[in-house]
């Protein structure tokens, strides 16, 4: 990530200050996600904070007090070090491992039972149907919660067979 900081060195406070609301501004101008962004301001703001001096030492020192946290979590604070110190100029040459981590499985055995639950389900509606549907629906297309929930009846071509998926992870449109 580069911007127009490229080289600047940050001597005291007030500049490190500046420098960092003009990159959270150019965050913004990249159109990145709002929790992206408020996630950068508050690690950075702190950085900025304790290490008036920015420097890709001062952000190891710095990246040295989160070892108690996860490393997906310690990754993505560095991440966040490394695009700012690029757009000031500086190289953080540091790599955090992160684990691999597969998806739980469900067991054939608990759909049946999440199914019978909501068979025996009494709702005011007298009528189970929808949440039938939309276990077999999740199960049939791996379709992610947030995907599930945001369905509707439009989305479904019964002649195709297929589904139009709106809000995808990365706000991407695909079709099943």
């Amino acid at each position: 990530m580069t911007g127009g900081a490229e080289g600047i060195r940050t001597p005291d406070f007030l500049l490190a200050k500046e420098a960092l609301g003009r990159y959270l501004e150019l965050l913004a101008v990249k159109n990145l996600s709002v929790s992206y962004i408020e996630g950068n301001r508050r690690l950075l703001t702190d950085f900025v904070n304790t290490h008036p001096m920015i420097t890709p030492d001062t952000a190891i020192e710095y990246l040295s007090r989160y070892s108690h946290i996860t490393q997906n979590s310690r990754a993505r604070y560095a991440s966040y070090l490394k695009c700012f110190l690029r757009y000031l100029g500086h190289e953080l040459d540091i790599k955090i491992k992160r684990p691999f981590l597969l998806p739980q499985r469900v067991y054939d055995n608990d759909i049946n039972k999440l199914k019978e639950t909501i068979k025996n389900h009494r709702t005011h509606k007298s009528s189970t149907r929808r949440g039938l549907l939309l276990v077999e629906t999740a199960m049939n297309t791996g379709l992610r919660r947030a995907e599930l929930a945001n369905l509707a009846a439009g989305h479904i071509n019964f002649e195709t067979r297929r589904l139009l998926v709106l809000g995808s992870k990365g706000n991407k449109v695909r079709v099943i």
